[in-house]
């Protein structure tokens, strides 16, 4: 008979439901990488539309956030990065 202490056994379920997480996570981020790849190939608009749709959105989001949670310094340069420009 093997005994196991109660403390054993707690972090036994504590490594198992970190691992039930980060398994659930890693299924989420491969999941929506697969379906955006999917969504960019199969999109009836050109390349430079779809930019500046997402370049849109993106900017909203943002003004959204600032509505929502005030300015912060991650927010600027966040649009800075947002600027396309047509070649």
């Amino acid at each position: 008979m093997i005994v196991v202490r109660k403390s054993k056994l707690q972090e036994l379920e504590r490594q198992r439901k970190r691992t039930n997480i980060n398994m659930l996570l890693s299924g989420v981020l491969i999941g929506a990488a697969i379906g955006s790849i999917v969504a960019l190939l199969f999109a009836p608009k050109d390349g430079a539309e779809t930019r500046d749709l997402i370049s849109s959105s993106a900017k909203d989001f943002s003004g959204k956030c600032k509505s929502m949670f005030g300015s912060c310094c991650c927010c600027e340069d966040f649009e800075d990065d947002l600027e396309y420009d047509e070649e």
